[in-house]
Parts: C-alpha cells; sequence; structure tokens
C-alpha cells in the first residue's frame, strides 16, 4: 500500500512540472542564448513578433559559456500575461581567463495558441568578476 501510495505522490508530482510554463520557457531561452544556440532565425521559438522587431542579437563572447544559475526572484502572472524579475549567471571561459557574469533581468511572457513566449525582456544590472581586464 506504502509503495502505490508513493507511485501516486510521485506521477502526481512529475504530471504538476510542466516544459511549457513560463518560467521553463524563460530559463531554457537563457540556457540556450548562453551556449550561442539562438539565432536570428529560432527567434521566433522564443520571442513574439514583437519582440522579435526590438531584439538585438549581440556579438557574443567566443569562448565557452554555460548559464551557471537561474534564480526567479518575482513573478506575477495575470490571465494570459506573466512578469518575472530574475537572476542569471553565465560562467565564460576563454583560454585561462575565466569570467562570472551575474545579470538580473525583467521579462514579461504572453501565452500566445497556448505557448509561452518571451514578449519584453530588459537588463536591470550586470556584474562582471574576472581575474583579467575586461574589455568593453
Amino acid at each position: 500500500m506504502k509503495i502505490i501510495f508513493k507511485l501516486i505522490l510521485f506521477f502526481g508530482f512529475i504530471s504538476c512540472v510542466s516544459n511549457n510554463s513560463p518560467e521553463a520557457v524563460l530559463k531554457s531561452f537563457e540556457s540556450e542564448l548562453a551556449r550561442g544556440n539562438v539565432t536570428n532565425n529560432s527567434l521566433d521559438e522564443w520571442l513574439t513578433d514583437d519582440a522579435i522587431k526590438k531584439f538585438k542579437l549581440e556579438k557574443r563572447f567566443s569562448g565557452k559559456n554555460f548559464l551557471k544559475k537561474f534564480k526567479v526572484i518575482y513573478s506575477n502572472c495575470v490571465n494570459e500575461i506573466c512578469s518575472f524579475t530574475y537572476d542569471v549567471s553565465y560562467k565564460s571561459s576563454k583560454g585561462k581567463n575565466t569570467a562570472v557574469v551575474d545579470v538580473r533581468k525583467q521579462a514579461v511572457l504572453n501565452n500566445v495558441a497556448n505557448n509561452w513566449l518571451i514578449d519584453e525582456i530588459d537588463i536591470i544590472k550586470t556584474y562582471i568578476e574576472s581575474a583579467d581586464p575586461v574589455d568593453i
């Protein structure tokens, strides 16, 4: 009986975790952006049409990048719109130089045809920690 209860609880928990939740979409976007897998041709997978017009895909650091941390600070969802304030931390390395970039961002996601898409994304502040000087 205990095993059946644990299985029901486990499957109930798994079914509540959605890969299409607004937070999961945002985390996935940040992770793929850090790896360099987001291109101008794939922006429609993540962004609304209005956001694509505003979003500028900057030239990324040419070394190895990965998402070190993703933490939601604030979230508010009303109807088909969700707003998030979140922290991301990227680790970038090129040769012997390693830098950690901490960024606080704000994003608004809209539910368009049962898919959560980023409608707006803004950088609030950035902190770069590096042993070597950073060219800006």
